[in-house]
C-alpha cells in the first residue's frame, strides 16, 4: 500500500504523533512511505532518519505569515493536489485537522486518492478560541473516505453530532510518546524525598487546575512529603489566589520546548490530568512514555486510557475532593509501583505504535467495500 502522511502543523503533540506513527509505518514491508511536512515542525530534524520521500512545504511561522500565506490557498491548494497525482498514494493520512485542511482535504480525491482523516476532538473545549472548529471539521470529514478517533468518546461524537457513518470510523487510541531513550526499568517509588506531582499542556479552561489546586491543597494540609509542578503555556491569572500561599508548588508557566520534555519528567513521580472535559490526552501518552503512571479525572476519553490499578487512578468524581483522594492512594508505595509497572509496559519497545501502524493499515484496507457499500 502506498501511503502519504499529511501534516503541516508545526508544534506541541502533533510532530511527535506524526513521527511516532512514521516509525511504525516505516517497519511494514507492505507499506510505501512518503511524508509531507511542513518546514517549521519543530521535530523536523527526527524525520530525516526516516526511511520514506519526504515533501518539506512552506506554510507561516506567524500570525501575519499565516495571513500572507492564506491568501495563496488557491495556488497551494493546486500544487499539494498536483503532488498526490505524482506520488499515487492509495491513501492519504491527514494526521490532525489543520488551519487550511478543511479546504485542502477535497485536493486529495480530486487527485484520485482516499483521504482518511485522524480526528483528535471533534468539538471545541471550554477556553478555546475557534469558533469555526465544527464548520473546519465537518468540511473535512465531507472530503474523508474513513476516519480514526482517538477514543471511543471521539468516535460516538463524529456518529452523533456530524452524523459520519460509524462503519467508516474506526477507534486507535494514542501510542505511548517517548521524549527520551527507552526506559530501563520501572520506576521507584522516591523514599528520600517528596513525591512530585506533575501537571503538563496547556493551560486551558476545561484542564481543570482550579479543581488540581483545590486538591494539592487538601493533600499538603495532610502530608509535607508532596510537590506539585504546573509546566505549560497560558493564564494562570484565574489562578492566582489559589497558588498564593499554597506550599511546595513550581510553576513553569510558558511553551515548553521538546528538548525539556524529558528532564521534566525523569524529574517527576505520577502525572494529574484532572480535566473537566476530554476527548483524550496527549499528557497520558506522554507520561506513558517514561513509564510514569497517571491520576484522571472520569471525563471523556481519560477513562479510555488508564487501566485502573495497573497504569494509575481514575478519581471517583470530578472534585477537588476525589482527585485528592487519588493523589493520595497514589503515594501507597505498593501500589505506585505496580502502576509504574503497567505504564513502563504500555511504552515497552513501542508496542503500542506498531499496533496502531497494523489499525490503521487495516482500517485503509477496508475502505473501498466500506465505502462502496454506503
Amino acid at each position: 500500500m502506498r501511503m502519504l502522511v499529511w501534516y503541516w502543523g508545526r508544534r506541541g503533540g502533533g510532530p511527535r504523533y506524526t513521527l511516532e506513527l512514521l516509525r511504525a509505518l516505516a517497519e511494514r514491508p507492505d507499506v510505501e512511505l512518503t511524508v509531507s511536512l511542513s518546514s517549521g515542525n519543530e521535530a523536523i530534524a527526527d524525520f530525516s532518519s526516516l526511511d520514506c520521500q519526504r515533501h518539506i512545504v512552506e506554510t507561516y511561522s506567524s500570525i501575519p505569515s499565516f495571513l500572507g500565506a492564506s491568501m495563496r490557498l488557491p495556488s497551494i491548494r493546486r500544487e499539494f493536489r498536483n503532488f498526490i497525482r505524482t506520488a499515487e498514494p492509495d491513501v492519504v493520512i491527514s494526521i490532525m485537522p489543520h488551519p487550511w485542511s478543511w479546504y485542502l482535504a477535497q485536493a486529495v480525491p480530486e487527485a484520485g486518492s482516499r483521504l482518511v482523516s485522524i480526528i483528535h476532538d471533534a468539538y471545541m473545549h471550554p477556553g478555546e478560541l475557534n469558533p469555526l472548529w465544527s464548520w473546519r471539521i465537518g468540511r473535512e470529514l465531507a472530503a474523508a473516505d474513513g476516519v480514526v478517533a482517538l477514543s471511543r468518546h471521539v468516535q460516538q461524537q463524529l456518529v452523533t453530532g456530524y452524523r459520519y457513518p460509524e462503519k467508516r470510523v474506526a477507534v486507535i487510541p494514542l501510542g505511548p510518546f517517548a521524549y527520551a531513550d527507552e526506559i530501563e526499568a520501572p520506576r521507584l517509588y522516591p523514599r528520600h524525598r517528596p513525591f512530585r506531582f506533575l501537571f503538563f499542556g496547556r493551560v486551558l479552561a476545561y484542564k481543570g487546575i482550579r479543581l488540581l489546586l483545590d486538591a494539592f491543597r487538601a493533600l499538603a494540609e495532610q502530608r509535607e512529603d508532596v510537590e506539585l509542578c504546573i509546566a505549560g503555556g497560558g493564564d494562570l491569572a484565574p489562578y492566582r489566589s489559589l497558588l498564593a500561599g499554597l506550599p511546595r508548588v513550581t510553576v513553569i508557566n510558558r511553551w515548553i520546548e521538546e528538548r525539556e520534555i524529558p528532564r521534566l519528567l525523569s524529574e517527576s513521580d505520577a502525572l494529574v490530568a484532572s480535566y473537566t472535559e476530554a476527548s483524550q490526552s496527549a499528557a497520558v501518552a506522554t507520561a506513558y512514555g517514561s513509564g510514569m503512571p497517571v491520576v484522571v479525572t472520569p471525563v471523556g476519553g481519560l477513562v479510555e486510557q488508564v487501566v485502573p490499578g495497573e497504569t494509575g487512578l481514575v478519581a471517583l468524581e470530578t472534585s477537588g475532593v476525589a482527585v485528592a483522594r487519588a493523589m493520595s492512594e497514589m503515594l501507597d508505595p505498593r501500589l505506585y509501583e505496580r502502576c509504574a509497572a503497567g505504564a513502563r509496559l504500555a511504552a515497552s519497545e513501542g508496542a503500542g505504535w506498531r499496533m496502531t501502524a497494523e489499525n490503521l493499515v487495516a482500517h485503509c484496507r477496508r475502505l473501498p467495500t466500506i465505502t462502496a457499500a454506503s
